[in-house]
């Protein structure tokens, strides 16, 4: 895993920016923003920005519920990891092992 992270952390150092040669215009920005042409009254405008500014809807899962699920697992391998680590450092007794 750490040899991943490194391999990560290498190939994100070597992203470059794309040379301007490469970008392409476009040829109606308006258009591709979905804003009023310039000559529009500016109340128009700001009724179609306004309508295409939408708010985000409430989650299929409310967020706590999500944090649980989560949690769940992460704190069973945190305890699991736990009580390994600790049968490695304070091994049982002999007469102790069944």
């Amino acid at each position: 895993m750490a040899g991943l992270l490194l391999v990560g952390f290498i190939a994100n150092l070597l992203v470059r920016p794309v040379h301007s040669k490469w970008h392409e215009e476009s040829k109606d920005s308006d258009a591709l923003e979905g804003a009023a042409p310039s000559g529009a009254p500016a109340e128009q405008r700001a009724q179609q920005e306004a309508a295409a500014v939408k708010p985000a809807a409430a989650p299929i899962v409310p967020i706590p519920v999500a944090w649980i699920i989560v949690s769940i697992p992460m704190l069973f391998g945190l305890i699991y990891t736990l009580i390994n680590a600790v049968q490695l450092f304070f091994p049982p007794e002999p007469d102790e092992v069944a």
